[in-house]
């Protein structure tokens, strides 16, 4: 009882509060991080957002979740949910963090909202991810989910109950592919993306048993960019390379992500591209010849985008991961033409060859049944749109 006291004081303490929960709305988004992405959206409709963190709390809501059966079987935060819902009452309540559980029980509860859940990533079956999750759920729903593309939906359908529509990535969609003119003097220019995060702030996690710390996690990324390094170095080629940063510049962490590829990469030039704005990297692929990722979600992306795109998914080897492979879940195998999940510098440099030989129009029709597995691409999200405007006007 003591540790639930000093809990909720610890919550009140850093929360903004308020008595008043936010006026009625058609459309409420669930949990504000990831609520401006959602804005974008909505026509210009009237939205509210409903905080799901404790970083606001609305006494009215606390008060009255008491009559909430979940309060009385010590389910607090979903009594407290569920009466923020009630009162906001909106037609659509949607959200942008695909792994929030709770989420899939609210279309259960009431039966005249519509519930829309949009993918930030790609799903795993690592703890607190989508699929985890789910495997433990035995009534999940959601009116639609929109996935990247149909080897998600497939595999998400054998989980969650609702419309799985393939829409490729919220932020990809909102920005029209681009044409650049190569002005580097026949150069090729591979842009390699960064997923680094700094040791600091990388917790240690057991996977299946095994203990996996920042240097498991980041084996995939040395042993990548060694075989980059040697493939630049003995290409007869002239190779321009490029770091994608994932970080806005000015970050703190960004001098210790600059230091981990210039360790990586000693010897070697390269460009540090650090993130202007949310649509930065998209920028940095579209002028790309080539793609090289682990396993972020911007490679997906950059395929959806039709980029000619390496994917080097090995991390799931040093994680003892399998859902961390590409294409997961479907049967196009460990290795193809620009995707390999095993360790292999020879198939490395195979894939390299391929994509920097390739010319866009055989890279088109080469990947044209693949792409939209992977992850479609919906300029402008007319899709998501019109789902919502559906749910709105029905």
């Amino acid at each position: 009882m003591t540790r639930f006291v000093i809990k909720i004081v610890t919550i009140i303490g850093k929360a903004k509060i308020y008595f008043f929960p936010p006026e009625h709305s058609d459309i409420v988004i669930f949990d504000n991080v990831g609520s401006d992405h959602i804005k974008s959206l909505l026509f210009g409709n009237k939205y509210s957002t409903l905080h799901v963190r404790n970083e606001v709390i609305y006494i009215l809501v606390v008060i009255l979740s008491i009559r909430m059966r979940e309060f009385w079987r010590g389910r607090f935060r979903e009594a407290y949910i569920y009466t923020a819902i009630k009162l906001l009452n909106p037609k659509v309540l949607i959200t942008f963090i695909h792994n929030n559980i709770e989420f899939y029980s609210i279309s259960k509860r009431f039966k005249n909202i519509k519930t829309i859940a949009i993918t930030n990533g790609v799903p795993t079956e690592m703890a607190g991810d989508l699929f985890f999750s789910l495997k433990s759920s035995k009534e999940a729903y959601v009116d639609c989910i929109f996935v990247p593309g149909s080897i998600i939906a497939n595999n998400l359908s054998k989980y969650l109950c609702g419309e799985i529509l393939s829409s490729g990535s919220l932020i990809s969609n909102e920005y029209k592919k681009q044409s650049y003119v190569n002005h580097s003097t026949g150069a090729i220019e591979i842009l390699f993306i960064s997923q680094f995060i700094q040791p600091s702030n990388f917790k240690s996690f057991i996977n299946k048993g095994k203990l996996i710390t920042h240097s498991d996690f980041y084996k995939s990324e040395m042993l990548i960019l060694k075989y980059l390094k040697n493939y630049i170095i003995r290409s007869s080629k002239k190779i321009k390379l490029s770091i994608a940063s994932r970080y806005i510049c000015n970050n703190v962490e960004i001098d210790e992500e600059f230091e981990f590829f210039t360790n990586n990469l000693i010897g070697l030039d390269f460009n540090f591209l650090s993130r202007i704005d949310k649509f930065s990297t998209y920028r940095y692929i579209d002028k790309s010849d080539v793609i090289v990722s682990i396993d972020s979600f911007a490679g997906y992306e950059s395929i959806g985008r039709g980029n000619k795109t390496a994917m080097m998914s090995i991390r799931g080897e040093f994680i003892n991961e399998e859902s961390y492979k590409f294409g997961w879940g479907s049967k196009i195998g460990d290795h193809g033409l620009f995707w390999m999940n095993k360790d292999s510098e020879e198939n490395f440099g195979k894939i390299l060859d391929f994509l920097v030989q390739v010319t866009d129009v055989e890279w088109e029709h080469l990947t044209r049944n693949i792409k939209d597995s992977i992850c479609c691409y919906n300029n402008a999200n007319i899709l998501i749109k019109d789902k919502i405007n559906f749910y709105l006007n029905n």
